[in-house]
């Protein structure tokens, strides 16, 4: 079966692409300070255990240099003057809001996956009944701007929710006719798209087929 879009939330991949392109540079600054304190220049793998884990990783790493082996861990790493608190701090307060978005590094620097994130918001048909769904609501949607262009179907608010309606009727109350932006479903509601995925949908059908 090949895999449909039912919708894709163009909405939040926009605000995901601005508000984790300003967490890029945040995590990045994090990793230049960390790699400033510590004297380095660290691996991209290690970066990347640094952005997940920075105080394990920090632990980890300054262990393979303490000077005195009989003293604690916060003299060793003191004497070797590194600030780990500090560093701790800023990451406890920070990795929660990079965590939200995915990164891949590029020449040694995080960078926004952009492709991760509009992936994240398309909604693909998953089994035969959502891409006969998707398929009908295509034709009708064909057949409505072609009645609208016509002149046959009148463009008042009243129609519209008629047409809307059909929609609804399909289990597609929230599709999306993407860039035409056209009102055959009025204030459509993401939140309402897993009727798509309803068991008792599904059994309906086969009832029917039976």
């Amino acid at each position: 079966m090949k895999k449909q879009i039912i919708y894709t939330d163009h909405a939040n991949i926009k605000k995901d692409n601005v508000q984790g392109k300003v967490q890029e540079k945040v995590l990045n600054d994090f990793i230049t300070r960390a790699e400033e304190e510590c004297k380095t220049t660290f691996t991209d793998e290690e970066k990347v255990e640094l952005k997940n884990n920075a105080e394990g990783f920090l632990r980890a790493y300054l262990k393979k240099f303490y000077q005195f082996p009989n003293a604690s861990d916060e003299f060793n790493i003191q004497a070797l003057g590194v600030d780990l608190n500090s560093l701790t701090n800023q990451f406890k307060g920070k990795a929660k809001n990079w965590n939200k978005y995915p990164y891949q590094i590029k020449e040694g620097l995080f960078t926004l996956d952009t492709e991760a994130i509009e992936k994240r918001y398309t909604k693909y048909t998953s089994n035969e009944f959502q891409s006969d769904a998707v398929e009908l609501a295509n034709d009708l949607i064909k057949l409505v701007e072609k009645g609208i262009e016509k002149g046959i179907i009148n463009t008042d608010p009243q129609t519209s929710i008629k047409i809307a309606e059909a929609f609804r009727f399909l289990a597609l109350d929230t599709y999306s006719t993407g860039e035409k932006h056209h009102n055959l479903a009025p204030s459509p509601s993401i939140t309402r798209l897993p009727k798509l995925e309803n068991a008792y949908i599904l059994q309906k059908r086969k009832k029917q087929e039976v």
